[in-house]
């Protein structure tokens, strides 16, 4: 094997950054930036309080499958839930979707 090669391919994020000549993927990856964002912080933050899916649902009046498809990161987040999401979290802020 070769030295600096992995013996299981290339990083992610090396992948990524190949991927970002094509101007579709470029444009659905900036599309979804947001959404990645607040799932990343949703997570992280449910993570800190020790909460599951099931319990954030039932804290903010919605269904696991909602908090389960924020925590995807692929789908726009209303309004009403992204406010239910900061009030339970304790989150200060969090940016506008699309």
């Amino acid at each position: 094997m070769s030295a600096g090669i992995s013996p299981i391919g290339t990083a992610v994020s090396d992948d990524i950054q190949e991927s970002f000549e094509d101007p579709e993927f470029r444009a659905e990856y900036e599309r979804l930036a947001p959404y990645d964002a607040l799932a990343r912080l949703v997570i992280k933050r449910r993570d800190e309080l020790g909460l599951t899916q099931t319990e954030l649902a039932a804290q903010i009046g919605t269904t696991v499958a909602t908090v389960s498809r924020v925590e995807s990161g692929q789908h726009a987040v209303s309004a009403r839930t992204r406010q239910m999401l900061v009030n339970s979290l304790g989150i200060d802020h969090v940016e506008r979707q699309g």
